[in-house]
């Protein structure tokens, strides 16, 4: 593999258009030394150059460009941010594979790669069913490092170019082709002011009847096997009169939902799958991994005293409790198979959200050697959190009640480098069509679940959602 000196160390910090012409100079500096060399020498490496660059509003920035695919991604924490657009390498299927093959793929590109390069995206949940038309460009699995990117941690702003060189097209015409690209994106940050209308109709899958059948036949299942909690979702689309703008709606989702996972995967224009997700599935950087069993809702109080009297409520509520006992049992059951040595929060918390609170337990642990991504996300996904207890067979059992495709919903997103991967539970989610949203959103069913509760915590949940894109009259959120 051939290696350049490709990241620039600079103290002065570029604007986003001196950027784009230092990008356009070093690519053909780069160029001109890689043309001294025979191809097979750099097949399938990732070239990336990057550069330091002054503080950019990458939402702005975002909502300009019309170039797919694209992707945004920001950690819980609010101290990593990465936005991309086209794709320097993408591995994509329309058919589920073990996990494993993918992240082997993915870790085929990465292993010669910087320490900078990622691949970004995601899995369906469902394994058996075939992908319905409008999850298709999302695929059964889909990765992409993006082609251009602008990242951001803490305070520090870098953007990158990523390329792969094809042996089999010449030099010349791939260098052209990249400057091209180059001179297609607009740098400007200035966000431009976007209308949302009124939803004309609303779809649910299921309907309330349907769904009170399905739980009911949940607690046989309870009374009758060894299954103690499955998580039932629903799907309720929204058409609009005109085209939505997805990062318009990414926009006001994020804004309205701090500390949680923000990320935006767009496929093409107008299709995008957008999501505010507090549930972490897992960190890890080298052998360290930290995960978190999250289970167990109530809603934020008016008042600081009422929000206190909802956490104590949540805290000593038994079903709730429980519920969220089954995803600690869970996840620790997972690291005690694949790390040498671990360790639980000794007491639940809440973690309070702009418009929920759940219970929490933090997990965290040293991997075992030559412990893998692929196998860590076999291991921990489904949760219990969105899938059942015990986890084995969860999908099957969701897959034959719920009466749609889950898609993307609920399954984990995130993204992936050479030393290290994060991936969150993709809740608190919607995709959007055109003019349509669907937006996903499940409860935990146990012994003791009422269907026009768990009905009522879905319409909090998808009202909650709903209210970012649009007011909605007559409507009270939590």
């Amino acid at each position: 593999m051939l290696h350049f000196p490709l990241t620039t160390e600079q103290d002065v910090q570029l604007t986003l258009a001196e950027a784009r012409d230092a990008l356009i100079q070093k690519l053909i500096l780069l160029f001109e030394a890689l043309s001294k060399h025979p191809p097979e020498e750099f097949i399938n490496q990732i070239f990336r150059i990057q550069l330091p660059v002054k503080s950019v509003d990458m939402i702005g920035w975002l909502m300009n460009q019309v170039i797919a695919p694209a992707v945004y991604w920001e950690d819980r924490s609010g101290e990593f941010e990465i936005v991309g657009v086209g794709a320097a390498v993408q591995i994509q299927g329309q058919t589920r594979k073990e996990y494993a093959v993918v992240i082997d793929e993915l870790q085929s590109y990465l292993e010669n790669a910087s320490d900078f390069v990622r691949f970004l995206g995601g899995f369906q949940f469902n394994g058996t069913r075939e992908i319905e038309e409008k999850w298709k460009p999302f695929g059964a699995y889909w990765f992409f490092v993006p082609q251009l990117e602008i990242w951001r941690q803490e305070d520090v702003f870098n953007i990158a170019l990523n390329f792969i060189v094809k042996a089999e097209e010449q030099l010349q015409e791939q260098l052209q082709r990249l400057i091209r690209f180059l001179k297609r994106i607009l740098w400007q940050e200035n966000r431009p002011k976007v209308q949302i209308s009124g939803y004309v109709r609303r779809v649910d899958v299921p309907q309330f009847p349907q769904w009170k059948q399905m739980i009911e036949t949940a607690l046989h299942i309870f009374r009758t096997t060894d299954r103690d909690k499955l998580v039932l979702a629903r799907c309720s689309s929204f058409e609009f009169l005109q085209p939505l703008n997805p990062v318009e709606i990414f926009r006001r989702l994020k804004g309205a939902t701090p500390q949680t996972y923000h990320f935006y995967f767009q496929p093409r224009e107008n299709t995008a799958f957008v999501g505010a997700s507090p549930e972490r599935l897992y960190h890890r950087s080298g052998r360290l991994i930290e995960t978190e069993a999250v289970a167990g809702t109530r809603r934020r109080g008016d008042t600081p005293e009422e929000d206190r009297q909802l956490a104590e409520d949540l805290l000593a509520s038994k079903k709730d409790v429980r519920e969220h006992d089954l995803v600690v049992q869970s996840i620790r059951h997972v690291l005690q198979q694949l790390c040498d040595d671990y360790d639980v929060d000794s007491e639940t918390s809440v973690i309070k959200l702009a418009r929920v609170q759940h219970l929490c337990r933090r997990l965290k642990g040293v991997l075992k050697p030559n412990v893998a991504d692929g196998e860590i996300i076999q291991k921990l996904h489904p949760t219990p959190a969105v899938g059942g207890y015990p986890t084995h067979n969860a999908e099957e059992s969701i897959e034959t009640l719920e009466p749609f495709y889950r898609g993307w919903y609920a399954a984990p997103v995130g993204w992936i480098d050479r030393n290290g991967a994060e991936f969150a539970v993709a809740i608190r989610t919607g995709l959007i069509e055109q003019n349509h949203l669907h937006l996903y959103s499940g409860a935990g069913i146990v012994e003791g679940s009422v269907p026009e509760m768990e009905w009522e915590e879905i319409e909090n949940k998808i009202s909650n959602f709903l209210s970012v894109v649009q007011r909605l009259n007559g409507s009270k959120h939590h």
